[in-house]
């Protein structure tokens, strides 16, 4: 994971993710409208059964993060709702396309997925469907919340299926080893017949057989699978699954008005406790610092629902510390095209003319406003104005991103015959003469700088307002 969520809290353990987007173009304002309906569908009570299944939606999700379901299943898409505009029969089959390539960006870790059609009737919209529902207009579409639940249950019964068929112990199966994605390249080679290695093996599917559990309802069955966890992981040393078992504490949703819709098993000593612990086992990884901060944010939303502010910084204190260089980067360098370091603007192929670029912008607009706020054309005005807001744009770094290419020694050119243009007796010579008369200027200028400021600040302020 590149990218930390800070609203996650401890009760996201317990929860299904679904994630709603749109499909095509649809209006901005038409898909929040439906998705604040959808999202208002967080809880659904388990038919003939005392249980109660908590979802958490999202309208944008990282597919790399499913990469982490396995050792933390409340990061694991396992719903997808769909919503797109479709107005005639000739686009549904490109429309219902669209659709099953979105399913496979997630469809390693997907139990079910719905599609919602506006504005598309007849023939089509008549025939019975279980995954993909036709309503006429964005006003039209009363059972929506009735659909989700059934979406809900769906994702219940495969939850459940999951759940009975981890675990059920089977005599004689080779139980396979979990893993998060730096991982995988470290077990190559290992003995699969040691007991160490199957000790692991055990320890992680006790881990996330917990996390079924937790998610479905089973409040105490987990306590008992993360008790094993624990356990068996501590005895092989494997602490990124150990941290990962303590700090799943087995939370279950309340609505009280003490304490939010957190009512904790553990006491809350035990739970601070096993943070502390989590977080520790955590810091030993360089690529779980999404991880290690994610958990500090939790315990501290812990530690504030009991009031108990200095604990709380200590974990915010901790979380400052934690490095997340390693991931920013790997996102930063993949999706953009230039990179911007103490506002020197650099591209992928350090070519530094985007800086020229920027500087020349800049030093235009000033000038422009330096024409348009002084009425005459006084050398000594004009130079100390130059000197002041114009200057510092082209030697601001100047030693790094100095122009290389003619084109962009052409560009700051500009700017000084700009400049030159709007001193009186300057406008007729030589670019060097000008030049040279223009840096005479500046050295005389030196010390009374600060006075141009406040003279051109109505003039700045107008242009900003007009760009």
């Amino acid at each position: 994971m590149s990218v930390p969520d800070y609203m996650q809290c401890a009760e996201d353990h317990q929860t299904l993710l679904v994630v709603v987007q749109p499909i095509g173009i649809v209006p901005e304002e038409s898909f929040f409208r439906i998705y604040k309906r959808i999202s208002a569908v967080s809880q659904v009570n388990v038919r003939d059964s005392q249980r109660v299944l908590y979802i958490r939606y999202r309208h944008h999700y990282p597919p790399e993060n499913n990469e982490w379901g396995d050792f933390q299943t409340h990061r694991k898409v396992v719903g997808l709702i769909t919503i797109t505009d479709c107005s005639s029969a000739k686009d549904w089959p490109q429309t219902f396309e669209k659709f099953h390539v979105q399913k496979e960006m997630y469809g390693s870790t997907l139990y079910d997925s719905r599609l919602f059609v506006f504005g598309l009737q007849g023939e089509i919209a008549e025939q019975p469907r279980t995954d993909v529902a036709f309503y006429p207009s964005y006003d039209e579409c009363e059972t929506v919340e009735k659909r989700i639940e059934d979406f809900i249950e769906s994702l219940f019964i495969v939850l459940e299926s999951k759940r009975l068929d981890r675990a059920t112990d089977k005599s004689g199966d080779k139980i396979p080893l979990l893993c998060v994605p730096f991982e995988k390249k470290d077990f190559v080679g290992l003995d699969t017949d040691s007991r160490h290695y199957k000790k692991r093996c055990q320890g992680r599917m006790r881990k996330h057989v917990g996390d079924l559990c937790l998610q479905a309802g089973m409040l105490q069955d987990s306590l008992v699978h993360y008790h094993m966890a624990v356990e068996l992981l501590r005895s092989v040393n494997d602490f990124l699954w150990l941290g990962g078992a303590l700090t799943s504490n087995g939370i279950n949703a309340d609505t009280s008005a003490e304490i939010g819709r957190a009512k904790n098993c553990l006491s809350p000593e035990d739970i601070i406790d096993k943070y502390k612990e989590a977080i520790s086992y955590y810091g030993k990884y360089k690529n779980a610092g999404v991880i290690e901060l994610e958990a500090c944010v939790k315990a501290v939303r812990v530690l504030a629902i009991q009031k108990r502010s200095m604990e709380a910084s200590e974990f915010l204190q901790n979380a400052v510390y934690i490095n997340l260089r390693q991931a920013r980067i790997s996102v930063w360098l993949g999706s953009n095209f230039a990179g911007r370091d103490l506002g020197v603007l650099v591209d992928n192929k350090l070519n530094r003319s985007l800086q020229c670029a920027a500087a020349e912008t800049k030093a235009n607009w000033i000038l422009g406003c330096i024409r348009r706020g002084i009425a005459g054309r006084d050398r000594d005005v004009i130079i100390r104005f130059y000197s002041a807001l114009v200057r510092p744009h082209l030697e601001y770094c100047v030693q790094f991103w100095s122009p290389q290419f003619k084109k962009d020694v052409d560009r700051l050119e500009r700017i000084q015959k700009n400049a030159m243009k709007m001193i009186k007796g300057l406008e007729k010579l030589r670019h060097e003469e000008g030049v040279r008369s223009l840096l005479r200027g500046e050295e005389k200028a030196q010390g009374r700088s600060y006075h141009s400021i406040p003279v051109l600040k109505g003039q700045l302020q107008r242009g900003q307002g007009a760009r």
